[in-house]
């Protein structure tokens, strides 16, 4: 019998704290709910788009530089939660508006929960 890779496995993965710059391995986890990559040193998301079951991402304080680089967020369909405060892109005076047009199924954005107009 051929047992699949564990990481496939894995709904929750944490992994705040650890000068991660590659996501790339994250190619092993397509099942992932919740990613935690906060205070990491990242500045592309663009290698988690396959984690269609996606509802909560933290990348909180790292170093992602534009809102450019988070637009892609918005093919995934099941996030609702984001924290992005702390990296260069959130010290954009549009920072909560352009989050919440380009990824609006949003329910949460760094903890604050986001109301329809």
């Amino acid at each position: 019998m051929i047992f699949p890779n564990k990481l496939e496995l894995l709904i929750t993965l944490i992994l705040s704290f650890n000068q991660i710059e590659d996501l790339t391995f994250l190619e092993s986890c397509p099942n992932l709910e919740k990613l935690d990559l906060s205070y990491n040193l990242i500045t592309n998301v663009s290698d988690i788009l396959h984690l269609h079951n996606l509802k909560i991402l933290f990348l909180h304080f790292n170093t992602i530089n534009t809102l450019q680089e988070i637009y892609c967020l918005e093919q995934i369909k099941e996030i609702r939660e984001l924290k992005l405060r702390g990296n260069p892109l959130s010290e954009s005076k549009k920072y909560v508006s352009t989050v919440i047009t380009y990824i609006p199924q949003l329910a949460k954005l760094d903890d604050k929960v986001i109301t329809q107009a």
